[in-house]
C-alpha cells in the first residue's frame, strides 16, 4: 500500500514539474505583466468603494507588494536535496534555467 502511495506522490511531482503558469503575471513580457497588474488594481479599486479604511489599506499593501514583485524580472531558483551517501535525492527547479 505504501508503494502505491509513493507512486501517487511521484505522479503529482511529475505533474508539478510540467506546470506552465497561465497567468499574464507570469509572462516574460514586462509590458504584459504591468498591464495585467493595472487591470487587477482597477478591479480592486472598483470593488473597494464600500470598504472600510482598514480594508482599503490592506488592499493597497497587497497591490504594493505585488507591484514590487512584478516589476522585477523573473528569477530562477534551484533546490538540491542529497541523501546521506551524497547522491541527489530531490531536485526542484522553479523558473527557467540560465545554464
Amino acid at each position: 500500500m505504501q508503494d502505491f502511495e509513493q507512486l501517487k506522490d511521484l505522479d503529482q511531482l511529475r505533474e508539478l514539474a510540467s506546470f506552465e503558469p497561465k497567468s499574464d503575471l507570469a509572462s516574460s513580457d514586462s509590458r504584459k505583466r504591468k498591464s495585467t497588474l493595472l487591470r487587477i488594481a482597477q478591479n480592486i479599486a472598483e470593488r473597494s468603494q464600500q470598504k472600510t479604511v482598514a480594508e482599503m489599506l490592506g488592499s493597497v499593501m497587497a497591490i504594493s507588494a505585488r507591484t514590487r514583485r512584478v516589476l522585477h524580472e523573473p528569477v530562477s531558483v534551484e533546490l538540491d536535496v542529497f541523501n546521506a551517501d551524497g547522491s541527489r535525492a530531490v531536485v526542484l527547479e522553479f523558473g527557467q534555467s540560465t545554464d
